[in-house]
């Protein structure tokens, strides 16, 4: 036989076939049960968080209305009247209510609870700041910058955490 009619016999191989498209090895079927884990874990994680701080969410719209409330008429503080109650409740909330003292809590020990929570210091008057919004008479609230306390209780409220 010639060359030429050997060539001429020779035919094209078939492609091979198209490799699957999921994983075949064990490995890949582990790392995707550690990423579903995973992502459920965070999941949860985030879940319980969002859950925790509800609280806090609701505290601050509440001082925004407050706020908004005075900014509408700023020669009456009445509206920032409820401040101290929101910061008390927010701290039940935190706590539980299995400790009846915070509800009671003034002055002094209100003040360290207050500081034991935050991440940064408070101004050493802003317990005695929150008291005369709850009972002095609007006089004497004119001349406290209410600004400056509102923007301490949000910077609190956003920051706070369990007592140390």
């Amino acid at each position: 036989m010639s060359l030429i009619s050997e060539l001429n016999q020779l035919q094209e191989l078939p492609a091979p076939p198209m490799p699957d498209l999921w994983p075949q090895t064990w490995g890949w079927w582990a790392l995707l049960f550690c990423l579903l884990t995973l992502a459920l874990i965070v999941f949860v994680t985030w879940r319980r968080r969002r859950h925790a701080n509800a609280y806090r969410r609701v505290a601050l719209l509440e001082l925004d209305r407050l706020q908004r409330r005075w900014q509408q008429l700023p020669n009456d503080p009445s509206p920032l009247r409820d401040i101290p109650d929101l910061l008390k409740q927010a701290v039940i909330a935190r706590l539980g209510q299995e400790n009846p003292d915070i509800a009671v809590m003034t002055g002094h020990n209100w003040q360290k609870l207050l500081s034991g929570m935050a991440r940064t210091p408070l101004p050493q008057d802003f317990a005695h700041h929150l008291e005369l919004l709850a009972y002095a008479d609007d006089q004497t609230l004119q001349a406290l910058n209410l600004a400056s306390l509102i923007a301490d209780c949000r910077h609190w409220l956003e920051n706070h955490h369990d007592p140390v």
